[in-house]
This record gives structure tokens, sequence and C-alpha cells, in this order.
């Protein structure tokens, strides 16, 4: 079931972005690093399902989290900011993030949590394809009537 999900961590410090990848990757998820300047064409081109992004400018952190909800709007968005800031906090809820983690304090928090993170995610999935499957809906069904003379 983990090995259809993939997962992409968006920062522009290399020390946070090894820590981020390496509790991801014991969780034996596939996962890519990237710069912020690079997230949008890399979403386009491999289409993560979960991503990490690591505050940088609360405005351009908004906006990569915007366009990557906009590329991939079933994308699992957690964040990960440098310090308790309500401010930014309803900023980033409201551009579509998911979870907010404050590192190093919730470091921990984070990676005990990022198992069952994955699990419900793949669990999720996994419902939506079997729902789009599933026989005809109420309203969904088409009456077709044929006439004849003879």
């Amino acid at each position: 079931m983990r090995e259809s999900i993939s997962m992409m961590v968006v920062s522009d410090e290399y020390m946070i972005m090894n820590q981020l990848k390496g509790i991801a990757e014991v969780n034996s998820v596939p996962v890519i690093g990237v710069r912020t300047s690079e997230a949008i064409r890399e979403m386009n081109k491999e289409m993560a399902h979960i991503v990490i992004v690591v505050q940088t400018d609360v405005n351009i952190s908004v906006e990569i989290v915007q366009m990557l909800k906009s590329i991939n709007p079933n994308a699992l968005i957690l964040f990960v900011a440098y310090d308790s800031d309500f401010s930014l906090l309803r900023n980033m809820t409201r551009a579509g993030i998911d979870e907010f983690y404050v590192f190093p304090e919730e470091s921990k928090l984070f990676s005990s949590r990022l198992p069952n993170i994955i699990e419900s995610y793949a669990r999720k999935k996994t419902g939506r394809t079997q729902s789009a499957v599933t026989g005809f809906g109420r309203g969904r069904g088409k009456t077709i009537s044929f006439y004849s003379i003879l």
C-alpha cells in the first residue's frame, strides 16, 4: 500500500531537508528533496502525494502551498516552521496546509506521527480509487428508450 505513495520535501536549507528526508525514508516512502524555486516544476513532473514544505518568506511559502494545491488538490501538505507564530499558522492554513509543525521543538512529534499520516493517506487514496470504480450512484445513470412502429 505504501509503495504507491511518494513524498517531496521543499526546503532551501540542506540540514533540515536531510533531517526530514531521513525521517520519511525510515517509513519506506520514496522521497525527493527540492529547493523552493524548483518545487512547482518538480510537482508537475513527479506529482508527489505528500509534500513537506519548510518555512521561507511568508509570502513565498503561501504561494508555494497554493500552487502545489492547484496542481494536485489531493496532496497532503505538511508545513514546518521555525517558531510558533499564530499569524503564520493562520496564513498557511488559509493557503491549504493540512498539518503545522514547529521545528526543532516538535521534531519527535513529527517523526512519531508521520507513519500514521502516511497510512491514513494511503487508506484515503485507495478509498478514492475504489469509489470511482464502484457501480452507478444516485443520479448518475441515463435512461434511453426506443420506440418502434413495427
